[in-house]
């Protein structure tokens, strides 16, 4: 038989099953309250707020370079984007400013941050 091929001199490892079988992915736990983009943008917006009371007054920078920061270095979106969500969520933001949020607050409230 010319077709068949054999490798009679090859041994060829036992074929075993797994015993246990590694999950491919795994996905990090998302925040159920998110559902809709509004709600996507709402929260983003509030994070912004956050950022925005840490470093105006924990860190007490100056309102034109925590815009700057905002916009270029933590949420990629135009200065005037950031003052527009700034004047929205007032309410947010004097909240913030008359209980006197600590880091610590801030870092429960918004763990992926650094608060430091």
């Amino acid at each position: 038989m010319a077709n068949q091929l054999s490798f009679d001199f090859f041994e060829l490892p036992e074929i075993k099953t797994a015993l246990h079988r590694r999950i491919t992915r795994s996905y990090g736990k998302g925040d159920d309250s998110i559902i809709t983009r509004s709600d996507r943008l709402a929260k983003r917006n509030r994070t912004m707020v956050a950022r925005y009371y840490y470093w105006a007054e924990l860190k007490r920078r100056r309102f034109d370079d925590t815009i700057k920061i905002l916009a270029d270095n933590e949420f990629f979106i135009d200065d005037r984007t950031v003052s527009n969500i700034l004047v929205d969520y007032d309410d947010y933001l004097r909240e913030l400013l008359n209980t006197n949020v600590t880091r610590a607050k801030l870092r429960d409230q918004y763990p992926g941050w650094s608060w430091a």
